[in-house]
């Protein structure tokens, strides 16, 4: 059994605002899929809206606040403060590991 943290920021024009981080246990080898399902027991703020992909599962909204693409604000994913390479599907937590699914304008 591991325990992972789970954190939401939110980052927009107006405001910034974090969500109380949750902590979950569970068993090694789970995605952080298993993170959020376990974390909106918690918190119902942590529940969270999916489309699914060919890759595996998109976020498309956390707490209510849905990704806004046309704007471009999404929801993304920090690992321990990095970059996350995969996505909810394909990531898998190790014991301790803090996960931050940040709400942001970004450009491309």
């Amino acid at each position: 059994i591991i325990t992972v943290h789970v954190q939401l920021v939110f980052h927009m024009t107006n405001m910034t605002r974090t969500e109380p981080m949750v902590s979950v246990e569970m068993p090694l080898g789970k995605t952080v899929y298993n993170v959020l399902e376990l974390a909106k027991l918690k918190n119902p703020c942590y529940t969270a809206t999916y489309v699914k992909l060919a890759w595996g599962r998109s976020v498309t909204s956390l707490c209510g606040v849905k990704k806004r693409p046309m704007l471009g604000y999404y929801w993304l994913i920090r690992v321990n403060g990095r970059r996350a390479r995969y996505g909810v599907d394909g990531l898998r937590p190790k014991d301790g590991y803090v996960i931050t699914f940040k709400y942001k304008k970004i450009t491309f």
